[in-house]
């Protein structure tokens, strides 16, 4: 026979799943923080190069410790390539898309929902107006964008908000 406490729950350690899950945190943090500041050192040697190639010869006085040898620029298009690699394709930012649509549409159209992929460039959202005409030339605008390609409607719907009736667009796009 098996005795049985049933007034004391049994004990439980939620303690070492809390550290283990801040201890990702903070590694993931840290990794985060390494790889901004190898971003920003990389920045600073590409500018050195590019100041290298733009600007005239140096000067007789001038010391070559400012032009990076061919081992450093070797060095410096592994860590480019490196970091390209885990980046991959870059599209346009999220903060250009959302501006260039705020420009575009007209203020009786209004976005209900956007989800955009930086990194595939897939974009889709949902156009909403209480006013039905004002829908196809917010469509021919969103399609009129430069950095917006394939720009497709999916579907038109109607939707029933307390009293009144709104009409949706759902569209597809891809950012370049």
């Amino acid at each position: 026979m098996r005795t049985t406490n049933f007034v004391r729950p049994r004990a439980r350690r939620p303690a070492l799943w809390s550290l283990a899950f801040w201890v990702i945190g903070a590694s993931t943090l840290a990794a985060a923080g390494l790889m901004t500041l190898e971003s920003q050192r990389l920045q600073r040697v590409t500018e050195r190069l590019e100041a290298g190639l733009v600007d005239a010869p140096p000067a007789p006085e001038a010391t070559d410790a400012a032009i990076p040898t061919s081992r450093e620029v070797a060095d410096l298009a592994g860590r480019i390539a490196f970091f390209n690699r885990i980046v991959g394709d870059r599209r346009s930012e999220p903060l250009e898309v959302l501006a260039a649509l705020e420009a575009a549409l007209p203020a009786e159209v209004w976005v209900s929902t956007l989800q955009y992929d930086v990194a595939t460039g897939a974009l889709t959202m949902s156009l909403l107006s209480s006013d039905e005409s004002r829908l196809p030339e917010a469509l021919q605008r969103v399609e009129g964008l430069d950095l917006l390609r394939s720009v497709i409607l999916e579907r038109q719907v109607r939707v029933r908000q307390g009293e009144r009736t709104l009409v949706q667009y759902d569209i597809r796009g891809e950012a370049g």
